[in-house]
């Protein structure tokens, strides 16, 4: 029996596409660091990743989630 694959945070909720490619297009903006192409979302505060497949970014569980301030840090945190 093979195991099963994680479930990519970036393949859950609403996104652009079904076939997430973690792409490294902003490999050269973001600094050779950051091999997982995340960067912040500025309306939520959450993560981003560009896709390859869809040329555009998928959310860290769904658009949906994608809500102001989802994300911001609190005092009880």
């Amino acid at each position: 029996m093979m195991a099963e694959k994680p479930r990519e945070r970036f393949t859950i909720g609403k996104q652009p596409c079904q076939a997430f490619l973690r792409g490294d297009a902003d490999i050269a903006a973001l600094g050779e660091g950051n091999r997982r192409n995340l960067h912040q979302c500025p309306k939520c505060c959450g993560n981003r990743a560009w896709c390859d497949a869809c040329h555009t970014d998928h959310h860290d569980g769904g658009w949906e989630t994608c809500t102001p301030g989802a994300y911001d840090f609190r005092e009880d945190d």
